[in-house]
């Protein structure tokens, strides 16, 4: 297992291992084969045992998503494969979690609406922080750097100081904008030469979806500064950081079948 270890983790290769040990390429890969390098079981904890749980998924590739739930101590707790990012995914590794003994006291999501209505089905009067990281860029996203109107301009300089101001700084702030610019989310733009689209639409539509972004999940944003005994991430970098070290790991040995690299990822998460 410790030759398998410096494969997967201390990124050496097949043949550098092969030769240190006096062994062909093949015989060694075929030694891996063989090994249970996982175990899958997920230990038990003292019931009660309450954490701060950050989830995400990823793509790690031969169609398969990994779902996985960190603590704030950046330990796996639990993680399972789909072929598609579902709320039924969460809600399963949840309940396996519940079933080992552990409760939750707060939760770290990247934004999915589903997941925010699940768990305020399931988990009632459980404080729930969006991921500011994933709200700033979906405001990015809809209004460009070099916005060509003022309000939009202003709209996300307020947004991408999220992180670094407090919830009411940006309410306040919210509040001035729509008081100077508010007219322009409802205004329409008419089609006049055709019955068969459209008869209008908003003319500032990104920065009206923008806008209300921002507003509805205001509340979830700002969780974390409204229970500071928690220690909340703001963010779900816990799991991003951690998608992007494993998938280094795992691109350092390109050419993997689909089995040989679902063990490694599996052994990773488990002992990493």
């Amino acid at each position: 297992m410790s030759w398998y270890q410096k494969y997967a983790r201390n990124q050496r290769t097949l043949e550098d291992i092969a030769e240190e040990i006096g062994m062909s390429k093949r015989n060694l890969q075929r030694k891996f084969d063989k090994l249970c390098v996982f175990t899958g079981e997920v230990q038990a904890v003292k019931p009660g045992t309450s954490v701060v749980v950050t989830m995400d998924a990823t793509n790690i590739g031969n169609n398969r998503m990994l779902t996985v739930l960190r603590d704030t101590q950046k330990k796996n707790l639990y993680w399972s494969w789909s072929k598609t990012e579902k709320v039924e995914h969460y809600e399963k590794c949840l309940k396996s979690l519940v079933t080992l003994g552990y409760s939750f006291s707060a939760f770290v999501i990247d934004g999915r609406k589903g997941v925010r209505q699940m768990l305020e089905r399931k988990y009632l009067n459980t404080p729930i922080q969006y991921c500011q990281k994933h709200q700033i860029e979906v405001v990015k996203r809809l209004i460009p750097k070099r916005a060509r109107t003022q309000a939009a301009q202003y709209l996300r300089s307020i947004t991408i100081r999220i992180s670094i101001f407090l919830e009411v700084q940006i309410s306040t702030a919210l509040e001035i904008w729509q008081i100077l610019y508010g007219e322009l989310l409802n205004e329409k733009t008419f089609h006049s030469y055709s019955t068969t689209l459209r008869k209008w639409w908003y003319t500032h539509k990104n920065l009206r979806s923008a806008f209300c972004s921002l507003k509805r999940n205001l509340f979830y944003v700002f969780t974390c500064q409204k229970y500071p005994s928690l220690s909340i991430p703001n963010t779900t970098n816990i799991c991003d950081g951690y998608f992007s070290h494993l998938k280094d790991r795992l691109n350092r040995h390109r050419g993997l079948s689909p089995l040989r690299k679902f063990n490694m990822t599996n052994f990773l998460l488990e002992n990493f």
